[in-house]
């Protein structure tokens, strides 16, 4: 049987157009306003940090402190990078992209109005130019030297434990040897720990030494072993003349409490002959340094690290 061949017919004819759907062109308008106002809003609110990653792109040189009362240069500790000097002038101001130095104080204890004053003191304002984040100084390591006219260093003071709001201002002070008359420089730049000095310590025959450093009624010896601490021992003598020697007993006892929760901290508050003698000591095997205080170090830090350190907060060391 024959199959059916069914034709197909071509018919060339103009196609009628079929609509799907009528767009509303008010709510187009409408919808790409809100692309183009979300749009410009996240660029306003990221413009900082755009445009700090353009000037650090374009202008790497502005990561160094700048400052218009610059006056010479001076080179780092061992190595040739050039670090630059800043005149002390009564509105000497010293920036980088993070923060700003200004209204450099120095009152020599001669002149203060602090009946017992025995230190000259330096004062700075810090602002945080951050408008967003806040700004903490110990995660950055910077230096502030002093300098005579001579270019000889008379003190470097390590600018840290503080911590300023975003946009906000906070003074600081320091106590330093110099004399006003004889400062006539500043240098401010971050001094990496591969740029500290070398400092071995004095060791007997199994490489055992000890590092000491004083401060006031402060005595901090950090034990070593091949020049690597494993040990701190720290202890404060106050005699019961001082004036505020209740005060100390009371935070000394509270400070021996809160060290004694802790792992591999042993302390201790005594008085004996009218002395308050308040130790602690710390085992860096078990003790974690960030829960002490702010002269504690890992397990196995080296001692150059610790004296270069201390010595840049006004200690002793020798």
């Amino acid at each position: 049987m024959a199959k059916k061949i069914k034709k197909v017919v071509i018919v060339d004819q103009e196609l009628t157009p079929t609509t799907l759907a009528i767009l509303d062109k008010k709510r187009v308008h409408f919808f790409s306003l809100l692309i183009l106002l979300a749009i410009f809003g996240s660029f306003i609110y990221y413009l900082p940090d755009i445009s700090l990653y353009v000037d650090n792109y374009l202008h790497p040189e502005l990561n160094q402190p700048t400052n218009s009362n610059k006056d010479k240069t001076h080179t780092n500790i061992d190595n040739p990078v050039e670090i630059e000097h800043y005149e002390y002038k009564d509105d000497l101001e010293i920036s980088n992209n993070k923060f700003k130095l200004s209204t450099f104080t120095i009152i020599d204890a001669s002149e203060s109005t602090e009946v017992e004053a025995k230190n000259n003191e330096l004062s700075i304002t810090i602002e945080n130019l951050n408008k967003r984040e806040s700004l903490d100084l110990d995660d950055y390591n910077y230096y502030l030297g002093i300098y005579s006219a001579e270019d000889t260093l008379l003190q470097r003071i390590k600018v840290g434990h503080l911590l300023v709001g975003a946009g906000d201002k906070s003074t600081v002070s320091y106590k330093i040897e110099a004399a006003k008359a004889d400062i006539a420089y500043f240098t401010f730049n971050e001094i990496g720990i591969d740029e500290y000095p070398a400092y071995t310590a004095v060791a007997d025959k199994d490489g055992e030494g000890i590092l000491k450093c004083t401060k006031d009624y402060e005595t901090v010896k950090y034990l070593l072993k091949d020049n690597l601490v494993y040990s701190i021992e720290d202890v404060y003598t106050v005699p019961n003349t001082d004036p505020e020697y209740v005060n100390y007993l009371s935070r000394y006892q509270s400070l021996s409490t809160t060290y004694n929760n802790l792992p591999g901290v042993d302390s201790d508050v005594r008085v004996e002959n009218n002395t308050l003698e308040f130790s602690t000591v710390i085992n860096l095997s078990a003790a974690k340094s960030s829960e002490v205080n702010d002269i504690t170090y890992e397990k196995d830090t080296d001692a150059k690290v610790m004296r270069f350190e201390l010595v840049s907060q006004g200690y002793k060391c020798d």
